[in-house]
């Protein structure tokens, strides 16, 4: 949920919009293989942040292996 207490929470077709992104992308970036890893640019990262008004922190995470 992308949502923290008290906000409500954005759908993947909102955020595409307000990116200026396809919606396959976002959808994309939902998968759990490598291949969602690789549509993150550094361009879409920087809307996505803008949009969701976070940190790039809040977009990544280390995985082991």
């Amino acid at each position: 949920d992308l949502a923290e207490a008290g906000e409500k929470p954005i759908t993947m077709n909102s955020l595409a919009v307000q990116a200026g992104v396809a919606a396959t992308t976002i959808t994309r970036l939902a998968r759990t293989d490598d291949k969602a890893a690789s549509a993150l640019s550094l361009d879409l990262a920087s809307k996505i942040v803008t949009v969701l008004d976070c940190g790039i922190e809040d977009l990544l995470e280390v995985v082991e292996g």
